[in-house]
């Protein structure tokens, strides 16, 4: 974070070294201090061949913060920019399948992840997101059991 936090301090419009910040922020578990660099990476460049991947982590640290609207937003400007990725795919399912009255659109998300890494498991999540807040992990593998997501 000491080296994200220089960069910025060096070249305050450098939008890479602030969604940087954003993903350190998130996966150190403080989804609320990550927003404001990830809002700031989209003012600056709304137009970065990775802007799927600026709303995919700013819409899971908005709604690890509480702002579930604000994130299914997010997530579906994602999928949108970037449909071959599964990961806006999963956390859409996740997102509002913890929501009430989503039921249908949720399973859909999540058919559609299904399409793009049939071998997802709750043992594939913990190795490749492994590092993220533990809390938040054990949030998003508990709310995909509802799905059928297998261990192995």
């Amino acid at each position: 974070m000491a080296a994200l936090e220089k960069a910025i301090q060096l070249n305050p419009s450098s939008a890479q070294a602030l969604y940087g910040l954003g993903v350190a922020h998130f996966w150190a578990g403080r989804a609320g201090e990550a927003l404001p660099c990830l809002d700031q990476a989209i003012r600056l460049s709304p137009y970065d061949p990775h802007l799927w991947s600026f709303h995919y982590l700013r819409g899971n640290a908005r709604f690890f913060a509480g702002d579930e609207a604000g994130a299914i937003a997010d997530q579906k400007m994602a999928v949108q920019a970037k449909g071959d990725e599964y990961l806006p795919h999963l956390s859409l399912a996740f997102m509002l399948g913890q929501m009430e009255g989503w039921g249908g659109e949720a399973h859909a998300a999540y058919e559609a992840t299904l399409k793009l890494k049939p071998d997802l498991s709750a043992a594939f999540l913990r190795a490749t997101l492994g590092n993220l807040d533990a809390p938040m992990l054990e949030a998003l593998l508990e709310g995909l059991k509802q799905f059928g997501l297998p261990e192995e």
